[in-house]
């Protein structure tokens, strides 16, 4: 093969590189009903348990979403959709509401939300919580970009382009015309 068609094959290779990074690009076309945006499935909450302490509160602490404790948060409790309680954080994260019975309540702080299940001191499964734990903010979604940008495309097609062009180059430039190297 002539040099001038290794050149060409190489060409011809970074045209097919290019053409076969496109299906890596899309995992289905971009308006097909699979990406289409859908609803979330609603999950059904856990139910933590957690003991009341000894004089009938219920502890906890209010963290952001990388465990950091957010200082002077506003907590509210809920029993059956009713507003039951409220309780401010101090500087460190941590609450206490007093004065709570036994019985399922959700709590609410800024973004987060913790539903507990409340014993009384000494009826609580062994399993159960101390105090609650409320993490405020919007879940971290790490995700791909499916799309791939023309550059990248480039650089995929040159690479795959390289690899196969790289040895015919080779083995052209030490051919002589035909005659085999070898003794």
């Amino acid at each position: 093969m002539p040099a001038t068609a290794g050149f060409r094959f190489a060409a011809f290779a970074v045209v097919c590189g290019l053409a076969w990074t496109e299906p890596l690009a899309f995992a289905s076309p971009p308006n097909h009903p699979a990406t289409a945006a859908t609803p979330p499935s609603i999950e059904q909450p856990r139910v933590a348990d957690v003991q009341l302490g000894d004089d009938g509160s219920l502890p906890g602490i209010v963290v952001d979403t990388e465990a950091i404790p957010l200082s002077h948060a506003a907590v509210t409790v809920y029993q059956s959709n009713r507003e039951v309680a409220k309780a401010a954080c101090d500087g460190t994260g941590r609450f206490s509401v007093g004065q709570l019975g036994g019985g399922v309540y959700q709590l609410v702080a800024g973004s987060g939300t913790a539903l507990v299940r409340v014993w009384a001191p000494g009826t609580a499964p062994p399993d159960a919580r101390s105090m609650v734990l409320i993490v405020s903010g919007d879940p971290v979604v790490r995700g791909q970009f499916m799309r791939l940008h023309l550059g990248r495309r480039l650089v995929t097609g040159a690479v795959i382009a390289g690899a196969i062009a790289a040895p015919i180059v080779y083995s052209e430039s030490n051919s002589r015309d035909g005659v085999p190297v070898s003794p």
